[in-house]
């Protein structure tokens, strides 16, 4: 009651911020899809918008992912070929024994791709600029991951750590 209505829209995150407060790049992450997961980083250089995504394999393609996925929502009316569960378990084993970043080894693809301020989009073939933003992907990922380390090995180191420290926190006076 009162308040202004905010515009249906988001305004774009690079185009309408000022220069100097506009992000550097932009990176997003896609894990536990079917079979892989997918990175992008999005930069804008003097009007231009440059998209680097890259998409790595962690297990094969599941046949019957996409039917699964939707048998989990109610009254969807679709019916899996595969209990999902054992479908997503998995699939979530597989994730578990493979670096996200890298996925398995030879199985990533990455594509460059150019914005333009109409929206328009098309890859690009610049091997020189792909290669930097994927550096810069890398470098952005692992400063807040730390390693590109399997999550069950992660989630097992943490677990033997989490142990030790409350088997020592137990024994001390």
């Amino acid at each position: 009651a009162g308040a202004a209505v905010p515009p249906a829209a988001a305004p774009a995150l690079l185009a309408s911020t000022p220069a100097a407060a506009a992000p550097e790049a932009i990176l997003s992450e896609l894990y536990l899809g079917n079979g892989g997961n997918a990175f992008s980083l999005v930069e804008s250089d003097g009007g231009v918008t440059w998209q680097l995504v890259r998409r790595v394999r962690f297990a094969e393609r599941e046949p019957g992912y996409h039917a699964a996925r939707l048998a989990t929502y109610r009254d969807r009316g679709v019916r899996a070929t595969e209990d999902p569960a054992v479908l997503f378990g998995r699939l979530t084993a597989a994730f578990d024994r493979v670096p996200p970043l890298s996925g398995l080894p030879g199985r990533s693809e990455q594509v460059l791709l150019r914005w333009s301020a109409g929206g328009d989009v098309e890859p690009v073939a610049d091997p020189r600029r792909a290669a930097a933003m994927a550096e810069r992907l890398e470098r952005r990922w692992l400063a807040f991951t730390g390693c590109d380390a399997a999550p069950g090995a992660e989630s097992e180191r943490r677990t033997r750590e989490g142990a030790v420290l409350a088997a020592a926190a137990a024994a001390a006076p």
